[in-house]
């Protein structure tokens, strides 16, 4: 991860102002610096030492530029971001520890140039210690003096410094903390959810679920598979998981805390819900005890998350009847004979006629669900299931376990898909004279073993404009040309001219499955810090359940100055592999 630093000096006068910021620095032409490797992972025995070489590069073809080396401490912040104190002010620091071969250094036009750094670990030192190597571009000489600013106004010179930094971690090899191993402990806390107000729902269209995970041990941990697990309370009943993911660096130092966060996208019934949010660590570091929160969907939400998910039509009402299990997967061979029971109940406050049938779906590239008629798509089951009983009356809040038999015909293969749709009417003397209300039940999933063909592509990979120097989000289209459901996911990292890997995030996680014939249009916002000017290369990895992984490079530039209208547009070219 590239880190760069602006300190911003204003001096009017004999009045001095001193601001640090740590961010990423709007790309100069100072970015033409350097630095590889931007991270050191090292264990060494106490008394040992171990020297690392530092490589520095000046892109320019025309410009030389002095650099000066110097050590700080390193620590990262509740939210992921990087900060670095002076040096030897925190609990855990290695920055004593360090000595550079040379810190101050000019490099020529297009040099690349090694600086030894050697690491000296005292003889009784233990547990873990953190720090980073500073890279700084020294400032060119002021052109202005000082003493031609007038006395009675407020003005004064800028000072931009531009450095990167190489983070450390450092690990004691073969010590105890305190008389004992080294422990990785784990705390789950803060466990919230939050609800948009009602008119600001449309425009959110999520419910965000947030937890924050503490590190109370004495090393370095990386929590992962964070999930929040959404439970209806009345039907205990997992009715989803929601990924719970942290946009920057995951890692957390001992003593600090993450922020982690996951979306409810897909709409829920009316009722009372309990979240539990769950991580995982490896094998050192013992079972993590979830934590748990409570909230509530109302009808009115109940109906605004059926609309914004289903769209506009006769889908989109809040749900009347509920269904358990909401997936359906079940294997058949061909010209076999299968029997599922669905559990529904009544979620309305009146008893209600209940008609159930099968229709076919389908998926939108952007993920909206269409509920087609039987025979109009390819790969439907519509045609193969029937419900009994098919009509029957339900009391308010009363369940009512029904059969769905299937049959499969010979020949066929692959996936098939459907979904179980009710009609209600209310049992009242004018009900013939209603629209019948629709509600979506189970997704259906059949399965011919032995059958299935898994394959798929990328069709496009490329990122929005550029604003403020880094891309806003990349945009994937995966088209599953295969005869089974998969559910992609995989990984983005962008790389530098010098191909070190500058930023990288995962992909997918809330896309469920993307059926034989459909295309799905994935959005990943970009998660990193802004980038130095400069030509990068991003590459996509999807991992959809093939022999091989689909691959796809888009190759974009940060521009040294984006026009101040509007945003910047990249220069890109795109190249797709690997697809299967």
């Amino acid at each position: 991860m590239v880190k760069m630093v602006k300190n911003i000096q204003l001096i009017s006068g004999c009045l001095v102002v001193m601001i640090c910021v740590v961010f990423l620095a709007r790309a100069t032409a100072w970015s033409a610096l350097r630095v590889s490797p931007t991270q050191q992972n090292l264990n060494i025995p106490p008394g040992g030492t171990e020297t690392i070489q530092l490589l520095l590069s000046n892109s320019s073809r025309t410009d030389s530029m002095q650099v000066k080396l110097y050590v700080t401490d390193y620590n990262i912040r509740q939210d992921g971001s990087p900060v670095f104190p002076n040096a030897n002010t925190t609990r855990d620091s290695l920055s004593s520890w360090i000595k550079i071969e040379d810190t101050d250094i000019v490099l020529m036009p297009g040099e690349r140039r090694s600086v030894a750094c050697k690491y000296t670990v005292p003889s009784r030192a233990e547990g873990e210690r953190f720090g980073a190597i500073m890279v700084e571009k020294v400032p060119d000489n002021d052109k202005t003096p000082y003493q031609e600013l007038p006395a009675d106004r407020l003005g004064g010179v800028i000072k931009l410094t531009y450095r990167i930094a190489c983070t450390v971690m450092l690990l004691v090899d073969g010590t105890k903390v305190d008389g004992t191993n080294f422990l990785k402990n784990g705390v789950i806390k803060n466990v919230a959810v939050n609800i948009p107000e009602s008119d600001s729902w449309m425009e959110k269209q999520e419910i965000e679920v947030s937890a924050v995970f503490g590190n109370e041990g004495n090393i370095h941990i990386t929590p992962r598979g964070g999930e929040a697990l959404i439970v209806h309370k009345k039907l205990r009943k997992v009715v989803a998981r929601i990924p719970l993911t942290t946009p920057r660096n995951p890692t957390i130092f001992p003593g600090g805390m993450r922020d982690f966060k996951g979306y409810i996208k897909e709409p829920l019934r009316p009722g009372e819900y309990t979240v539990q949010a769950k991580f995982n660590m490896d094998s050192e570091g013992g079972p993590i005890s979830p934590a748990n929160t409570e909230f509530v969907i109302t009808p009115e939400l109940a109906r605004m998350m059926n609309q914004v998910f289903y769209g506009e039509g006769e889908y989109s009402g809040p749900p009347i009847i509920g269904a358990e299990p909401q997936l359906v997967e079940v294997e058949v061979p061909g010209g076999g004979y299968r029997s599922s029971v669905i559990t529904i109940n009544n979620q309305h406050d009146e008893p209600v006629q209940v008609a159930g049938y099968i229709k076919g779906l389908q998926y939108q590239p952007d993920g909206e669900m269409r509920i087609v008629e039987p025979g109009t798509v390819e790969r439907s089951c519509a045609d193969w299931i029937t419900v009994q009983p098919a009509k029957f009356k339900l009391s308010p809040g009363e369940s009512k376990k029904i059969m769905l038999k299937l049959r499969i015909p010979d020949g066929a293969d692959g996936g098939h898909y459907g979904k179980l749709v009710f009609e209600t009417s209310p049992l009242s003397a004018n009900a013939s004279q209603l629209e019948p209300e629709k509600s979506l039940g189970s997704t259906l999933m059949v399965i011919v073993p032995g059958t299935s063909r898994i394959k798929g592509s990328i069709t496009d990979f490329g990122t929005a404009p550029v604003e403020d120097g880094k891309p806003t989000e990349f945009t994937i289209g995966f088209n599953n040309t295969g005869n089974m459901h998969v559910r992609p996911t995989g990984t983005i990292k962008v790389k530098d001219y010098m191909g070190d890997i500058v930023h990288e995030q995962s992909l997918g996680k809330n896309v469920p499955f993307v059926l034989p014939g459909n295309t799905r249009r994935l959005k990943e916002v970009y998660g990193g810090e802004k980038l130095p000017a400069g030509k990068y290369t991003a590459t996509v990895v999807v991992n959809y359940g093939g022999e091989a992984d689909a691959r796809a490079d888009y190759e974009f530039t940060i521009p040294d100055k984006p026009p101040t209208d509007e945003p910047a547009q990249v220069a890109t070219k795109q190249k797709k592999t690997n697809n299967s």
